[in-house]
């Protein structure tokens, strides 16, 4: 925002500065990152490095994990697999961890900004990691006000007992705004950006993977199962309109970003594009296909 740029510069020009010679100094900005993040038990990993910048950080990784590195080599046009890692991805991925028998797999968008995993049945679903990340943060201590978009599964504050968990429109404005109104520890979004704000304040896949790696996934899927979340993306004149009539389909649960309601036993929620004149639709359950399909035939799409 233009006052805190206001307010940073004010305080620049108050800096005193000192004249004469400097010095410069050294730092190992990777060791003193590696040193601050938590402690982890030593797993075998696989990470699929997407030849991107996550690259940088494979020696901290390979002094935490038993590394089995994949698209590891630097590539700005991403040959390797994409600079997105997808469900498909995730899927495909599972197959080297059991062929590994690796505990599981990280895998990195070419920014180094998603943690996007999977372990040996596949893809792990970002409302499972939800509560396993803020499980990590009610047992240490470091708070319990968390902030989830709304395209996280509302179920997860039933798996967070002594947790807070405010739910938010989907975006990272959005997400950061919500955080410092309710002084929020903790932040995710299915889209795979979790953020620690007690610890860099930004996306960050080593953080959680070392909170990964204090659980058993296998086991966890069975703890705290949840559907996946499918969404698919509808070009359409006036975006608020159909997300008005989405409103009459079924029993409205909140409107915190569009419409979110119950169809068939399903959790849809409709809701406009931040970027462009469309209406995505999000549908959770145990077939989101049809789901899918009849709310989008219901709604003339």
């Amino acid at each position: 925002p233009r006052g805190e740029i206001l307010s940073i510069l004010e305080r620049a020009k108050n800096v005193g500065v000192r004249e004469g010679d400097g010095q410069v100094v050294p730092v190992d900005v990777l060791e003193r990152y590696g040193e601050a993040l938590p402690d982890a038990p030593r797993r075998r990993v696989v990470v699929d490095f997407g030849n991107g910048v996550g690259v940088w950080y494979k020696p901290l990784l390979e002094e935490r994990f038993d590394v089995v590195a994949v698209n590891d080599v630097p590539d700005p046009d991403f040959r390797g697999r994409g600079a997105e890692p997808t469900v498909e991805h995730a899927e495909k991925i599972a197959e080297l961890v059991a062929d590994e028998g690796a505990d599981f797999a990280l895998l990195l968008d070419g920014d180094a900004d998603r943690s996007v995993f999977a372990d040996a049945k596949g893809f792990l679903n970002p409302s499972l990691l939800f509560v396993l990340f803020g499980r990590w943060f009610l047992r240490t201590g470091r708070g319990n006000v968390f902030v989830a978009s709304v395209d996280i599964s509302p179920r997860v504050s039933q798996h967070l007992p002594g947790a807070k968990v405010v739910r938010t429109r989907i975006g990272t404005s959005y997400i950061v705004q919500r955080v410092k109104e309710v002084g929020a520890v903790f932040s995710g979004e299915y889209s795979c950006h979790f953020t620690a704000y007690c610890f860099s304040g930004h996306s960050d896949p080593l953080f959680f993977a070392s909170l990964l790696a204090g659980y058993d996934t296998v086991a966890e899927r069975k703890n705290y199962p949840f559907h996946d979340l499918l969404s698919e993306s509808y070009a359409v004149e006036n975006p608020l309109a159909v997300v008005e009539r989405a409103a009459g389909l079924g029993k409205v649960l909140g409107r915190v970003d569009g419409v979110e309601f119950m169809y068939k036993n399903h959790r849809v929620l409709v809701r406009p594009s931040n970027t462009e004149p469309k209406v995505r639709i999000y549908v959770e359950g145990p077939d989101p296909k049809k789901i899918m399909r009849e709310v989008a035939e219901r709604l003339g799409l």
